[in-house]
């Protein structure tokens, strides 16, 4: 379980440094381990573009001459917004990107070497962070700034890595971390604990599909039927895809990833579907006899076919399965970015046929991680309504 000390204050104000809430809640049962979030930042240089001459053999990009603590350099850039005496973040060669494990090397391009990159937000991963960015180059506003390294510049934060016991499911949210902190007297509540909206006016919400539950496993399931508007996509905060990213989070598409952010803050997973391919009615059930599966692909993860064991739970319709629920669902109904029709699920299934399910199925997912330590059932219902609103 990660989450950063940015995101816990949203919560709690906590009475004590990062290394005190590691230590305290290492005491009370829940090992865990502080980093510097910045650390990868931390060799980054500011430097000032000091001249700009068009590149002899591509019309969109530019050579950029930049002071340094070591002399000048010259690096190819193709942003539109570089200007001369605009401060900007330097990576030379040999240094590595945020979240990249490969360093630089010179580059030439189109015929000109290039000894390093003026970095955007996104390459940084510091989207929103800083205030009235135009697209493309980062530009540091502050003239202090100029020679310091970038990690200097930044807000401080801390990334917390909590190794959560199979018994503690109530520690599988930032919100459960907080709740843990506030009952060892390490920090207390904020007045306002929710102060970031994840949506605009973006979402209609439906009735919703026929749904039939004939299973005792599932203790409750809940399903919200939403009319996306194509001319007003829903497009996720920069800062949640930021939060996501520091946790080492991989990002799907901006509902998923809004979802996703739900889920890590109050530990309530939920699954999205494309509403356009589920035929009524919707039924939760348990395999009666193993069965085959097309589960999930993304971009680094293609389609594939898996067996599902006996004794397992599904949600399926007339054409199949949809779903391991639990788990992990279905390549044939995920949510794709045209999709105009989306059906939110927010489900409780019993713990210990997810963790059979997944030993068997050789699946280890977020979501099973959840379901298999147990989840707060009084609150789902809620946290479905609540992450739509």
């Amino acid at each position: 379980m990660k989450f950063t000390w940015s995101w816990l204050k949203d919560f709690v104000i906590p009475r004590e440094t990062p290394e005190g809430l590691a230590r305290r809640l290492t005491e009370s049962g829940t090992e865990t381990q502080v980093f510097d979030l910045y650390s990868d930042l931390k060799d980054l240089e500011i430097v000032q573009i000091e001249k700009i001459e068009a590149h002899p053999n591509a019309q969109r990009l530019n050579l950029c001459t930049v002071s340094t603590q070591q002399g000048p350099i010259t690096v190819v850039c193709g942003a539109s917004n570089v200007r001369l005496g605009m401060l900007v973040v330097l990576i030379r060669s040999g240094q590595r990107l945020p979240g990249n494990a490969y360093s630089l090397s010179p580059t030439i391009i189109r015929g000109i070497e290039s000894s390093g990159m003026l970095c955007s937000e996104k390459e940084l991963n510091l989207e929103g962070v800083f205030e009235n960015q135009e697209e493309g180059i980062l530009e540091i506003s502050s003239s202090e700034a100029l020679g310091k390294t970038l990690a200097c510049v930044l807000p401080k934060d801390w990334l917390f890595d909590c190794e959560v016991t199979p018994n503690r499911g109530d520690l599988m949210s930032v919100f459960g971390i907080a709740r843990e902190l506030v009952a060892l007297n390490a920090a207390h509540w904020k007045d306002v604990i929710w102060p970031h909206p994840l949506s605009q006016a973006t979402f209609t919400t439906l009735p919703v599909h026929e749904i039939r539950v004939e299973t005792d496993l599932c203790y409750q399931f809940h399903m919200a039927q939403v009319q996306r508007h194509s001319k007003n996509p829903y497009c996720a905060p920069a800062w949640v895809k930021r939060r996501l990213k520091n946790i080492q989070k991989s990002l799907c598409h901006d509902v998923v990833d809004a979802l996703s952010y739900y889920t890590h803050c109050f530990g309530t997973p939920f699954h999205v579907f494309d509403g356009s391919t589920l035929k009524s009615p919707l039924v939760v059930d348990q395999l009666k006899d193993p069965a085959c599966f097309t589960a999930l692909s993304c971009k680094e993860d293609p389609a594939k076919v898996i067996q599902i064991p006996c004794g397992s739970i599904v949600l399926k319709d007339e054409g199949g399965i949809l779903a391991l629920s639990g788990i992990l669902g279905g390549d044939s109904s995920k949510y794709q970015p045209s999709s105009t029709l989306l059906c939110v699920e927010a489900a409780e299934f019993d713990p210990k046929t997810i963790s059979l399910t997944g030993q068997k199925a050789l699946l280890m997912t977020h979501s099973r991680k959840i379901f298999e330590r147990g989840i707060d059932g009084a609150e789902v219902k809620n946290h479905l309504i609540q992450a739509l609103t």
